[in-house]
């Protein structure tokens, strides 16, 4: 996976998207009036079968973050989609010890990644269902990253993305 942070400032035919104001109004009705974008990248898979740290299912923080995608290219099941399990983004006492965690040890605890025997206790559990976001070039996906997601290793192809970062801004 190669990612290319602040790709607007090298291509600036990307500030379309980056700087589009509707889904900057969702990202501010959903998370907070008092939005921000921290992190505008674009990112290509292009290694057949390598796998990413983004591969394991994780959420991204305890805090409310807010991603938008747009695919570049198309994407099926055989270029790597962005799997995502239904209802993982509400609060819930199941999430409670890996938000603790994740809080207090950062990248010395699990850092909010979930393995396979966990994600499988939790569907069975909680009846969380994963959906698989494939479409065609100019999808649009928005997604709630405190819900537990995961990129894919890819098949076939390759598969380019634009990513674009909110999360609300604290206040001094």
């Amino acid at each position: 996976v190669y990612r290319l942070l602040n790709c607007d400032e090298i291509f600036p035919d990307t500030k379309i998207f980056f700087n589009n104001k509707l889904i900057h109004q969702i990202a501010s009705s959903y998370v907070s009036k008092n939005i921000s974008f921290y992190q505008m990248q674009a990112e290509l898979r292009s290694g057949i079968g390598l796998q990413s740290s983004s591969d394991t299912p994780h959420f991204d923080d305890w805090r409310h973050r807010f991603k938008a995608f747009l695919y570049l290219t198309d994407v099926s099941e055989q270029n790597a989609p962005f799997r995502y399990l239904r209802g993982t983004h509400r609060p819930g006492k199941w999430r409670e010890d890996k938000e603790y965690e994740y809080y207090r040890y950062g990248l010395e605890g699990c850092y909010g990644y979930f393995s396979t025997e966990e994600i499988n206790d939790l569907k069975s559990k909680h009846n969380f269902s994963e959906i698989t976001c494939t479409g065609k070039k100019g999808t649009l996906i928005l997604a709630d990253t405190r819900g537990i997601h995961k990129g894919t290793p890819l098949v076939s192809g390759k598969r380019i993305l634009l990513a674009n970062y909110f999360a609300q801004r604290e206040r001094f």
